[in-house]
């Protein structure tokens, strides 16, 4: 009988016809949101208008600082992203302090050619103001505005976006993300994408939400899954996922074939010493063992835990199941349905090398997969 071979790949930044706005759900990043700071993680290909280090929208992750930067829970309340790991926050009103974010796109809007235009918003938790204005404006030029000489009700004010949310709808909504969208006809060349308040503060329509709010209150977003697709017949394409955003991504690099019914071990899956938490540096490749079993729908996965000889038997048992489980529980989390998803735990009786070494206890503690049929 032939074997069945699949292979699957990760992507990087290429674009595609679909959405022409590169990185749309924030998933990728030069570095993850581990700083206070704004500027140092601005996810790959967003940022301000200014200096370099002006990006002012605030990068969440699920790798990011624990309950500042994180996912779903940080600094300003709890939301899990529209689709994959990662939003972005932003202050948009009042204007003297208001963000915006923007993105070269993927190539230039042609003339004549009709665009959907989309994103996902949410209010923060600890939002003082929700408000009706948040829009897109395409531009054919890089906005640049700095903050220390922010005109309070100019500068943005100036860029007359050309998808707006409803004047009439206070977005107010923090447990489910609000789409706003709308159809634009290209006058040719907008190459630049920019997201913000567009109003001044006497047209900003506003509404206060947290009641003990004095002083400087602000409100506050979060953003997640832009698009900008060409609309053909009527119809257009975002082409959005839970792992790698939209496919302005192309697979150029090889990972490991999964045979059928042969173990593979996934060697950059880390725990805590001692513990069954995954580290961050395991989700790009479990992000590409869920995009793969996405990918073929029928296949079921069995994971099995493994340990070295340290400790006692029973620990280590139950140590590799735990560790087992939470593979298992991070790839139902990413959409792959539980019936297809087993796991066991087999503690140190399965060595692969000797146990005498600290680099073969290395080797000896892993998880493994199994693809069946």
């Amino acid at each position: 009988m032939r074997r069945l071979l699949l292979i699957f790949s990760i992507f990087t930044f290429t674009c595609s016809a679909q959405n022409l706005v590169p990185n749309p759900s924030f998933e990728y990043k030069t570095k993850c949101s581990n700083q206070y700071w704004r500027w140092l993680d601005v996810p790959d290909n967003w940022g301000g208008g200014g200096k370099e280090f002006e990006s002012y929208a605030t990068h969440y992750n699920i790798c990011g600082l624990p309950k500042y930067k994180g996912v779903p829970v940080n600094k300003m309340g709890f939301q899990y992203p529209h689709s994959g790991n990662s939003y972005v926050g932003m202050t948009l009103y009042p204007h003297y302090i208001a963000d915006y974010i923007q993105s070269k796109l993927c190539d230039t809007l042609k003339a004549g050619i009709k665009y959907h235009v989309s994103f996902y918003v949410s209010l923060a938790n600890k939002s003082d103001y929700a408000i009706n204005s948040i829009g897109a404006y395409l531009s054919k030029k890089k906005i640049r505005i700095e903050h220390e000489n922010y005109d309070n009700e100019a500068d943005l004010a100036l860029c007359k976006p050309q998808i707006v949310n409803d004047p009439k709808r206070i977005l107010e909504d923090t447990l489910n993300w609000m789409e706003i969208s709308g159809e634009y006809t290209a006058m040719g060349g907008e190459i630049h994408l920019i997201i913000g308040n567009f109003n001044s503060d006497k047209l900003t329509q506003k509404e206060l939400v947290n009641k003990l709010c004095k002083g400087d209150c602000e409100a506050y977003y979060y953003l997640d899954d832009v698009c900008i697709s060409p609309v053909i017949n009527g119809s257009y394409d975002c082409n959005c996922d839970n792992s790698n955003g939209c496919k302005c991504y192309l697979p150029v690099e090889k990972k490991p074939k999964y045979e059928i019914g042969k173990p593979v071990i996934l060697n950059n899956i880390l725990f805590e010493i001692g513990k069954s938490v995954l580290l961050p540096k395991s989700f790009e490749e479990l992000d590409s063992l869920a995009q793969y079993l996405k990918q073929y729908s029928k296949l079921l996965i069995e994971i099995s835990g493994h340990t070295d000889n340290t400790g006692t038997d029973k620990d280590n048992q139950l140590l590799s199941e735990n560790r087992a489980k939470a593979v298992a529980d991070y790839l139902i989390m990413k959409g792959i349905d539980k019936t297809r998803v087993s796991f066991k735990g087999y503690g140190s009786i399965n060595p692969i090398v000797s146990n005498n070494t600290d680099e073969g206890k290395a080797k000896n503690r892993r998880v493994e997969i199994i693809i069946k049929l």
